[in-house]
């Protein structure tokens, strides 16, 4: 099997009336033999095509398509990957030809055809001055033809019941409402109308051993959406896309389609390519806004959906407990991947969902200063942000009485509910700590569509609450966590590689938690105890809890966290001086006190007391 671009059959006819017809397969399948068949070795689209009519060229992509490889710990990342693979040798082909504005024509079959929503969708978004060029792709195709794409899903894994594949990866995947399916309509949903577009299904069930099922379903494989075409095909799966003849079953429609396609898309994709340059031009000048589509049926004019991230939206509500802290370090990458999740709108096939992302870890490993970080990063594209401590269900119920109190709406916890169904700008909730998992949180997601909600937890069965996606909080990354250790503790040459290489144990035996970075940082920041002397410290208090303790289920993050707080303790307690009791009787008072909301005034009395 060869990977990548192959040119099938090269440029026949008049290169200006020309078309690039790119044919993608699907799993298991071969560039080539997956449109041959089998008894004939007919090649329908290099050897049943009539090019005097048909002006092409065409190609086929191929790529790594094992069940093993394709459907690995992370299906969506490998789709990814062949999905950038695809943008970039295409339009590396078309741009060294000078062929770059032709139209594109897209065959794809099965799980290919997901490969080319990504891609497109990808493509969509590559409008800043250094990808710009790849983003010709999107511009220039005009067709796809999709046969037995299973764009809803399979039902009870059906692949895997007639292949004999028992890869639960694969079944999770492909699978009707699985997340992966679920981004990738998503992401190309809005960009349909761009497009004309052929759906074909199978008509006969495929058969292995005992086993007789549809692979592809029609109501999967043809979704009914206005402005596109559909037809049933008289052959199995496999069999549906591998003519031998011109009187194949089907092979009449999907002609009548490809000749139809080329004839009408030049000057379609002329004048698309005239906004385009319009459309790039402005976004040099500013940041993007919107993204521009072109609306086949409507006499090609623009169309636009929003890329809400970018919007400028009066922020009037910034309800927080506070600010991320100033030494907040790492995971960039996350931060931009969930941006995009949460800002760019991407309107589903079906019924629009209200935008659920769940974040669960262990205490201590970061998720509500993330969260802080988040909203303080976009607050400009939220009208109103809103925190909820859900550390308690009276907790969470208080919150939402004073949202209903500030809507106006009286102070009771469905009034604040209610109000945020109600809000007509965009809001973002945060519900943080809801980790008792005998409450259901649902309760307290506003009805309908509308608004985004960050939801923090220390229960992974919170995943069950998420619409498009989750993410579960570990360790940090090695380097960041030295960083978070050296900002803790004040230390001004972070990068010197000794001060790193002195901070690099003591966070590895932190199991690089954020919680207990900070702790141990503070302590050294507050001359408890140095850099270089820290670990013999941590340890020896360690050992001292560990002997008082049962060893038998010993929980080790848990200890980890307490034990950098018994070091500071300890240290505090040994200086034997009034400040020093001071601390620790306030310490002890903290100790009575919810971690929210304490109350300034008890402090102001105190003082005026002693004076």
């Amino acid at each position: 099997m060869s990977f990548g671009l192959e040119t099938l059959v090269p440029d026949v006819g008049r290169q200006e009336i020309s078309v690039d017809i790119v044919a993608v397969h699907g799993l298991e399948e071969d560039p080539r033999e997956a449109w041959t068949c089998p008894k004939t070795h007919t090649l329908w689209l290099r050897d049943l095509l009539p090019f005097n009519k048909l002006p092409a060229r065409v190609l086929t992509f191929g790529y790594n398509a094992r069940v093993s490889s394709f459907f690995g710990n992370d299906s969506s990342d490998s789709i990814q990957q062949h999905a950038h693979t695809l943008i970039a040798e295409l339009e590396a082909l078309r741009a060294l030809d000078n062929t770059a504005e032709r139209p594109i024509i897209f065959v794809c079959h099965g799980l290919g055809g997901l490969l080319v929503k990504k891609a497109l969708a990808y493509s969509a978004s590559r409008t800043s001055k250094k990808v710009e060029h790849l983003y010709s792709v999107f511009i220039s195709t005009y067709a796809i033809l999709f046969f037995g794409t299973p764009h809803n899903g399979i039902e009870k894994a059906s692949w895997v019941q007639t292949r004999g594949y028992a890869s639960s990866n694969l079944e999770r995947s492909i699978e009707k409402n699985s997340e992966t399916l679920q981004n990738i309509t998503d992401q190309f949903a809005p960009l349909m109308k761009q497009f004309h577009i052929c759906f074909f299904w199978e008509i006969f069930q495929t058969v292995t051993g005992v086993n007789k099922t549809f692979i592809v379903s029609e109501d999967s494989a043809a979704p009914i959406l206005d402005d596109t075409e559909r037809s049933g095909i008289n052959a199995t799966h496999s069999q549906m896309c591998r003519f031998d003849g011109l009187v194949s079953p089907g092979f009449s429609i999907v002609l009548a389609a490809l000749l139809r396609y080329t004839k009408e898309s030049h000057a379609t994709i002329r004048l698309r390519w005239i906004e385009a340059r319009k459309f790039l031009a402005t976004q040099r000048k500013y940041e993007a806004s919107e993204l521009v589509g072109f609306d086949v049926r409507n006499h090609n004019k623009p169309f636009t959906y929003r890329n809400e991230g970018a919007r400028k939206i009066q922020n009037k509500y910034y309800r927080i407990p506070h600010n991320v802290s100033n030494i907040y370090t790492g995971r960039d990458d996350f931060t931009q991947g969930l941006r995009e999740k949460m800002l760019v709108s991407t309107p589903s096939l079906g019924v629009r969902r209200q935008r659920r992302f769940v974040l669960y870890g262990l205490g201590g490993s970061g998720k509500t200063q993330f969260c802080l970080k988040f909203v303080q990063e976009n607050r400009d594209n939220y009208y109103g942000i809103f925190f909820i401590d859900a550390s308690s269900v009276e907790n969470a119920e208080r919150a939402f009485a004073e949202l209903g109190r500030l809507g106006g709406m009286g102070d009771t916890c469905t009034n604040g509910i209610y109000w945020l169904t109600g809000l007509e700008f965009p809001w973002l909730l945060v519900i943080d700590n809801a980790d008792d998992p005998s409450v259901d949180y649902s309760r307290f997601f506003p009805p309908g569509e509308r608004g985004h909600i960050l939801i923090t937890s220390r229960n992974q069965d919170c995943k069950i609450h998420a619409t498009i996606g989750y993410y579960e909080f570990k360790d940090m990354d090695q380097e960041d966590a030295v960083t978070l250790l050296l900002k803790a503790a004040c230390v001004e040459n972070s990068t010197d590689r000794k001060v790193r290489d002195l901070a690099r144990p003591i966070a590895k035996t932190l199991g690089y938690l954020p919680l207990a970075l900070i702790q141990a940082g503070a302590s050294i920041r507050q001359n408890i105890c140095s850099l270089e002397d820290y670990l013999e410290l941590y340890s020896s208090h360690r050992k001292e809890i560990f002997s008082k303790l049962p060893v038998q289920g010993a929980d080790q993050y848990r200890y980890t966290i307490f034990t950098t707080w018994e070091v500071s303790f300890r240290m505090i307690e040994r200086q034997a001086t009034e400040e020093a009791a001071d601390a620790i009787e306030v310490l002890h008072v903290f100790a009575f006190l919810h971690f929210e909301q304490v109350p300034a005034t008890m402090f102001q009395r105190a003082w005026k007391r002693s004076t």
